[in-house]
């Protein structure tokens, strides 16, 4: 893992990583290539997708001869950009997309076996599939794929809602004690005491 002064990270930015990622030399990918992919998105996202090799954000940001699956180095030469993406995008959750990405980042086996589950690693959390191309190839992964995609939505939709409950009652938490300092304690009972009086007399 490549370690960065505190100053790097605090001027980090997702074009930086992109600059740097075109202009990378750290493996033989680089001879090869024609293009290197960085990965698109914007600030802030709460859902990061990541795969094999270009398309979306990947673990390897130039594309292997014949599409093949990238080597370990070769991983291992684009790991801290890809470290410094998820830093800066700070998802919510991480959705991996296949086997050579499950293994890469959270040395995962089988996607079939943990596909559609919601795992924690270091504070961050992902959710398992399968790699788009596969339902592709296999109509039948196609119901598989949508199924997993169906349930982080439901995952996100509920974080939300849950979020914004949260900071209802935070809200009604701070108005209840600003109320209470300003009129002090017992004053609000006492009004409603008073109201109450002259409503009797009034009858």
């Amino acid at each position: 893992m490549m370690v960065r002064m505190p100053q790097e990270i605090t001027n980090d930015s997702l074009e930086k990583i992109a600059t740097e990622v075109r202009g990378c030399l750290l493996c033989k990918l680089s001879r090869s290539r024609k293009n290197a992919v960085p990965g698109e998105g914007q600030l802030p996202a709460k859902i990061m997708l990541i795969g094999e090799a270009p398309g979306i954000t990947n673990i390897a940001k130039c594309r292997p001869p014949d599409n093949r699956i990238p080597e370990p180095e070769e991983q291992i030469a684009c790991r801290p950009y890809l470290d410094r993406q998820i830093s800066l995008i700070s998802p919510q959750i991480i959705c991996i997309l296949g086997n050579t990405a499950y293994s890469s980042l959270l040395g995962g086996k089988s996607v079939m076996a943990d596909r559609g589950k919601i795992l924690k690693r270091d504070g961050q959390e992902y959710l398992i599939t399968i790699h788009p191309a596969a339902a592709i190839y296999n109509r039948d992964f196609r119901s598989v794929l949508e199924d997993d995609l169906s349930l982080l939505g439901q995952e996100i939709e509920k974080r939300q809602k849950n979020s914004v409950h949260s900071r209802s009652l935070d809200n009604l938490e701070g108005y209840t004690q600003q109320r209470e300092q300003q009129q002090g304690p017992g004053k609000e009972k006492n009004y409603e005491k008073e109201k109450k009086q002259k409503m009797k007399k009034q009858k």
